[in-house]
């Protein structure tokens, strides 16, 4: 539904950086108007999709900016903490992120993020984990040793509801059949990013890999069996700040990111994740799909027509009508619902125990303009000398829909059974003015409809 949003915030330069250069703005910009018009419209080939998980790309990496920036603070917090980070080589050229709690300031770095875990139904529903994985990692921009993971079905966000209601059962459907572990994303850290310099070896059992600078490499594990992996960072790189040595076994495959600037052409050559064809189809015969193409019947027919609220039908029967005769039409809006709080009127000090009691309507109930919903106190001569008699009006005319009593709100819908007779109101008299001069003073234009409380002239 935002698609266009994140168009027009993150721009079409960041959007074509994630897509092939052989495609045409105009192409993507026309498909991205119309995800917008259809959301629930499937991508229909290579092309489309690449588009959708650009525009991913871009919403993950604006909504990281806009969490750090609304968040944390980024400059160093006091004396001692610059002082205690001189020491630490790695401190001087990340980023930290501080948050402050209680007197104490707390920090973190990209580089401390372990697990990344992708959630929503673009990445629940790609053709391969290697896509997935780019659009997580292109987004987020980790840094150091990440492991990534995506939500299956995309159900990680109803597990915290249904926890409520049975917590071990939300606890084994998250640990079992949630999430899918794509991959271990390698990002080293370092101040001298010059083409060719060495950065480290990775060593997957016997095979060994020498990663330098502007290197792009993808390390699939085509047995699924864990392989054991160690790590030699050289001077002036680093991982982590506390080693420039590590050993761990995994199962994943792993994806190692040294670029100056890692692009889609670079990606998709190690990663594998599109085999674009090499016809395209025209605009028309792409966008056409968008929308179901309803063949239109002839001759006699039955239908039905209720209109959803207060109105006319505009047809006689026999009358010949085409795809265009308009049938019927509601005379108003759509009812106004009306929520109406009476824990907010404190002068009644009504709560969840005595609301029931001091209530004057039940639901179903038509309720006047003026009648009174609720009314508190003690009725009794004597007692009215010592107790103050509180009620309340309703301010609206409608039917009760519904009563909580718990939160002490009324649900109202307006009812339209409005007359269609004009009324006649003599502004200029009320106003005390000229007829000839009345005009500025009109709030309402000829044929709009006035609610009772509205404002028609001041």
């Amino acid at each position: 539904y935002s698609i266009s949003n994140v168009q027009k915030d993150a721009g079409m330069e960041q959007i074509f950086h994630w897509l092939p250069a052989e495609f045409e703005q105009k192409y993507v910009r026309n498909f991205i108007a119309n995800k917008m018009l259809y959301p629930t419209f499937i991508a229909g080939n290579a092309q489309q999709v690449a588009i959708e998980q650009a525009i991913a790309r871009a919403a993950i990496g604006m909504s990281k900016k806009q969490h750090m920036d609304m968040n944390f603070n980024t400059k160093q917090i006091g004396f001692l903490d610059k002082l205690k980070n001189t020491r630490d080589d790695l401190e001087k050229i990340t980023e930290a992120f501080y948050f402050e709690q209680a007197q104490e300031a707390k920090k973190f770095h990209m580089h401390d993020i372990n697990i990344m875990i992708g959630s929503g139904g673009i990445l629940a529903h790609t053709d391969n984990n290697e896509q997935a994985l780019a659009m997580i990692y292109d987004g987020f921009r980790p840094e150091g040793i990440t492991e990534i993971w995506k939500d299956r079905y995309f159900i990680s966000p109803h597990m915290g509801k249904l926890s409520a209601v049975n917590e071990q059962l939300a606890s084994r459907l998250l640990a079992e059949d949630c999430f899918d572990k794509i991959g271990i994303a390698i990002r080293p850290i370092g101040r001298k990013w010059k083409e060719n310099t060495l950065i480290m070896t990775i060593q997957i059992e016997e095979k060994s890999y020498q990663i330098k600078v502007g290197d792009v490499l993808y390390l699939p594990n085509e047995t699924g069996k864990e392989r054991n992996i160690e790590i030699q960072m050289e001077k002036g790189f680093y991982l982590k700040p506390e080693f420039h040595n590590f050993k761990f076994d995994s199962d994943l495959p792993i994806f190692i990111d040294a670029a100056i600037q890692l692009d889609f052409a670079i990606e998709n050559e190690h990663l594998k994740m599109f085999d674009f064809q090499t016809e395209k189809t025209s605009l028309h015969e792409d966008f056409v799909t968008f929308t179901q193409q309803k063949k239109i019947e002839t001759g006699q027919q039955f239908h039905q027509v209720e209109l959803p609220y207060e109105g006319s039908i505009l047809v006689q029967d026999g009358q010949e009508v085409t795809a265009d005769t308009v049938i019927g039409e509601n005379l108003f809006d759509p009812p106004k619902v009306y929520v109406i709080s009476l824990f907010d009127k404190t002068y009644l000090h009504l709560n969840p125990e005595n609301v029931a009691e001091a209530l004057r309507i039940k639901e179903g109930e038509e309720v006047k303009h003026g009648q009174r919903l609720a009314e508190i106190g003690r009725k009794s001569f004597i007692d009215e000398i010592q107790f103050q008699h509180y009620y309340f009006d309703s301010p609206v005319r409608g039917r009760v829909e519904k009563i909580n009593y718990d939160s002490g709100t009324i649900i109202m819908r307006e009812i339209q059974d409005y007359t269609s007779k004009p009324k006649t109101v003599n502004v200029a008299k009320i106003l005390n003015i000229k007829p000839k001069n009345m005009m500025p003073y009109i709030r309402k234009t000829l044929n709009d409809f006035v609610y009772a409380g509205d404002l028609i002239a001041s």
